[in-house]
């Protein structure tokens, strides 16, 4: 008689138990997201779907498992020419791109995350709807109110940049400081004043599309995710869908679409190359990533001006144009000590000339007063020093314009007159420091050194 063989099979069941449990907590988990996902193999065929997606297709899971994508979503017998799936598998990375159900006009953001095994290779892919509908028609009524704005080009454009700042305080006066940024680069490229004057509508709307984007996201402190990210590279095209209906005397909307391509290809959102990215567009590029890597984020601190010259000289000729680059270095190189010097007395510039020369400092002389707003307005520098009386435009006029067009330019007043309101209305007019005269050199001398410093500071 054989013997009889007893089996412990409680710990085989502890584990099927847990496995089922874990099973159905992932289950619950996978149902409670409000977005549609659905699972699909190499062969376009679905392996499982959340109840967001069964309730959308009006379908029990036992009818969708095992169907065709295509046939499910698009009443299609065989994938579309425009499959996201058939997109994702030649690029190999997860995608973002929108979806409209003709049926019911339905706008879904839809992103295509590959599946891969433990070797790497890609089993399939995870879809995910979101329902951007209500989104998108938000985004029309910005178009509507930005359309009734451009009455007046420069108060349009003044009104949606703040309209973006005012959202976020991490990136308040962004826009504004891209904006002279690239003035005083293409100034140093030899644009002309029409270029310099489309340049500086580019800058200021380049982020506009980020209005549309949920402050969540936009101020996020930690790691965003692909799908997040998907939606901060979508605000080039919103912008582009709400400035190509403004009548703009440039190219803005075209330029303002482009300014995250990369010369190698590694831009967003088109990933357009070389000499198909507008020069502007590079331009822009090359400011506005000096400008953020300056200015301080909720995910990081602001780096050093170094930090993103760094960035900028190890990018020249691969992501960045080389010579906009030279030109932005040139421009940003914090130890810029040219100054212009402004007064109706040739001595007196010549006196100034000869005793700051000693400091290294570069003096720009102007007897007229125009003159040298025309010529600073082409290349603005990091101090100006200005008389107060002078024919044809006094110097509160010449502070007053060149604050307009290099808002960092630090202002020295010289001023005969001692009166306190004529001082107290310079210094609102953005006047730093004002000098006594006869000016005492080194006085002067001080004045420059203490506005050279404030300079680098700001930038």
């Amino acid at each position: 008689m054989p013997m009889p063989i007893n089996i412990d099979l409680s710990d085989q069941r502890l584990d099927e138990k847990q496995i089922r449990q874990a099973a159905q907590e992932w289950r619950q988990c996978f149902d409670a997201l409000e977005e549609l996902v659905v699972v699909i193999d190499r062969n376009y065929r679905v392996q499982r779907c959340n109840k967001a997606m069964s309730k959308y297709l009006g379908l029990d899971f036992s009818q969708i498992v095992g169907q065709p994508c295509h046939r499910l979503l698009h009443g299609s017998e065989s994938p579309l020419d425009v499959c996201l799936q058939q997109r994702m598998f030649q690029q190999g990375k997860a995608i973002t791109d929108d979806y409209q159900n003709p049926a019911t006009g339905q706008l879904f953001s839809v992103t295509v995350s590959p599946i891969t095994d433990a070797g790497g290779s890609i089993m399939g892919t995870v879809h995910l709807f979101k329902d951007i509908s209500e989104h998108r028609r938000r985004e029309q009524e910005r178009v509507k109110m930005a359309l009734e704005l451009t009455k007046s080009l420069e108060s349009t454009t003044m009104a949606l940049t703040n309209m973006v700042d005012s959202r976020d305080p991490y990136t308040s006066g962004h826009s504004q400081r891209v904006a002279e940024l690239a003035v005083r680069v293409g100034a140093q490229m030899g644009l002309s004043e029409d270029d310099l004057s489309g340049l500086k509508y580019c800058g200021l709307l380049h982020d506009i599309g980020k209005g549309a984007i949920s402050l969540d996201i936009l101020n996020k402190p930690g790691k965003l995710t692909e799908h997040e990210e998907g939606i901060i590279q979508e605000h080039p095209a919103t912008a582009y869908r709400i400035l190509k209906t403004i009548s703009f005397p440039w190219p803005v909307a075209q330029v303002v679409y482009q300014h995250h391509e990369r010369l190698d290809g590694s831009g967003y959102p088109q990933g357009l190359k070389g000499d198909d990215i507008h020069p502007w567009s590079r331009l822009l590029a090359v400011c506005d990533v000096f400008e953020a890597m300056t200015s301080h984020r909720p995910y990081r601190p602001a780096h050093g001006t170094e930090k993103a010259f760094q960035t900028l000289r190890e990018g020249a000729g691969s992501k960045f144009d080389a010579a906009i680059v030279e030109a932005a270095l040139t421009c940003l190189n914090v130890d810029d000590r040219r100054v212009t010097a402004v007064d109706d007395d040739a001595k007196i510039l010549e006196l100034y000339s000869n005793f700051l020369r000693r400091d290294k400092y570069e003096i720009l002389r102007y007897s007229d007063p125009s003159e040298a707003i025309q010529a600073f307005a082409q290349s603005p520098t990091p101090i100006l020093i200005t008389d107060l009386q002078m024919p044809g435009k006094s110097g509160l006029e010449v502070i007053w314009e060149a604050k307009r067009v290099s808002p960092h330019t630090e202002a020295i007043l010289v001023t005969g007159d001692g009166n306190k309101e004529v001082v107290i209305k310079a210094m609102r007019m953005g006047a730093s420091d004002f000098l006594d005269k006869p000016v005492q050199m080194a006085e002067l001398q001080k004045a420059v050194q203490r506005a050279h410093e404030r300079f680098t500071k700001t930038i």
